[in-house]
């Protein structure tokens, strides 16, 4: 009789393990096939633009290509009836409803606006498009498989390995999965979202030979200076990201606000961001290069401040 109840309580563990594993190696594979096709599909058309219109100025070089790319974008929003693309906030918000409620068509259609726009030359991250793209992969193997386990397991299996995949951080990837978008540390979701993330680090390393985005060189230093830096720093930037999210906030009030027509705010934007790219064009597209020529010591400190408050207002 007891080893009957043993083999009853073997059972339902086993059945997890194998199916926390199985999801971790399907969310990891796709994600970072995906995470990878989106940045190189990035920097193949970003090359293959400026390979037919370099003999342009900067200016209208700019001004052609985020045409393009506003153009593609307001079809694919028409196509999905919506008055906003969905990101990382929406990411969080899905995992922590107690039903399924992601949408799967917006969250596709949102990664391929994003990846439409930065090709262009906006000023989009692969951050949150590669998040809720994780999220959204994660919620329909949900619907397929039909496991009777949560929903925040395989949204924070998808985002984990999105992170893995794109930054080359697998353990960042666990990290952000369970503390931004779970919000929570789970026994439960934890063997999954581990074996997603390094799964996509591991494809990434293999078939891409390149799993690091930045390619960080190495420095000697002192602990001490390092914890004194941190320490007066960590508010500097604390109150950065506070003014980045104001200002966010405060453009899409007052373009709300403009009373037009959507194609003339369109062709403001349009007609801003060619001009700062033409004046600093480090403040276009992904900002992966601007970044390792920082950590390479090419830009002064005037310089570096002058990228930052124009990436904010870009952006």
């Amino acid at each position: 009789m007891s080893r009957m109840m043993s083999f009853k309580n073997v059972q339902p563990t086993s059945q997890y393990i194998l199916s926390s594993i199985l999801i971790g190696i399907i969310l990891g594979g796709i994600c970072a096939v995906t995470a990878n096709l989106f940045r190189n599909g990035i920097m193949l058309i970003s090359e293959w633009e400026v390979s037919l219109l370099k003999s342009l100025p900067r200016f209208v070089f700019y001004v052609i290509a985020l045409s393009v790319s506003a153009i593609i974008v307001h079809l694919i929003k028409k196509y999905l009836n919506t008055s906003s693309f969905h990101g990382v906030a929406d990411s969080i918000y899905f995992a922590h409803k107690s039903t399924d409620a992601t949408a799967i068509k917006a969250g596709m259609l949102s990664t391929l606006a994003a990846f439409v726009s930065a090709s262009g030359g906006a000023s989009v991250g692969q951050y949150g498009p590669l998040v809720h793209f994780g999220t959204t992969i994660g919620a329909l193997l949900k619907r397929y498989l039909r496991q009777q386990l949560s929903s925040d397991l395989f949204i924070g299996a998808g985002v984990a390995a999105s992170i893995s995949a794109g930054f080359g951080a697998p353990l960042a990837g666990v990290i952000f999965a369970h503390e931004v978008v779970l919000r929570h540390y789970s026994h439960k979701s934890i063997l999954a979202i581990a074996t997603a993330s390094g799964v996509a680090y591991a494809i990434t390393q293999y078939f891409w030979e390149k799993s690091m985005v930045f390619a960080f060189p190495q420095y000697d230093f002192d602990l001490l200076n390092v914890i004194t830096i941190s320490l007066i720093s960590g508010p500097i930037y604390g109150l950065i990201a506070i003014f980045y999210m104001k200002n966010l906030l405060f453009f899409a009030t007052l373009s709300q606000k403009i009373n037009s027509w959507p194609f003339y705010k369109t062709f403001a934007g349009i007609g801003a961001l060619s001009l700062l790219g033409a004046l600093l064009p480090d403040v276009m597209g992904l900002g992966t290069q601007t970044v390792l020529n920082i950590f390479a010591t090419e830009y002064a400190l005037g310089m570096l401040i002058l990228v930052l408050v124009a990436k904010i207002f870009d952006t």
